[in-house]
């Protein structure tokens, strides 16, 4: 359940087109969240700058929220095209494959136009 409060607070940092969660994008759905990285704390006081924690919360469609997911990845490691590693480029991807699903999963209708296929040089 989301609170009006909250969701119209969320909805405020608005959906991202451009900034650090373009990759938590759905297609045909205006999706609204916020990325966070964290460094962990030390044993013996302090942060360490080497271990992280990563998230991105987000909800769609973001003017009538149906889905809302927090997705958390604790000391995420750099792989594949991922170099550096934060909230943006490792928690919202996550998001972004759990959400479409849900969409599917909860009958969610699209709130902003589909791309339509691309045709195919080769008959199938």
């Amino acid at each position: 359940t989301v609170l009006p409060r909250g969701a119209g607070l969320a909805r405020h940092l608005e959906s991202f087109n451009c900034g650090t969660a373009t990759r938590a994008a759905v297609e045909g759905f205006k999706v609204a969240g916020k990325t966070g990285t964290a460094w962990k704390h030390r044993p013996g006081g302090g942060y360490d700058p080497t271990r992280k924690i990563t998230s991105f919360i987000g909800m769609m469609p973001a003017d009538e929220p149906a889905f809302v997911c927090a997705v958390v990845i604790d000391e995420p490691r750099p792989h594949g095209e991922i170099i550096t590693v934060a909230g943006g480029n490792v928690a919202a991807p996550a998001f972004s494959k759990i959400a479409a699903r849900a969409a599917i999963h909860m009958n969610l209708k699209p709130t902003e136009p589909v791309s339509p296929p691309l045709a195919s040089s080769h008959p199938q």
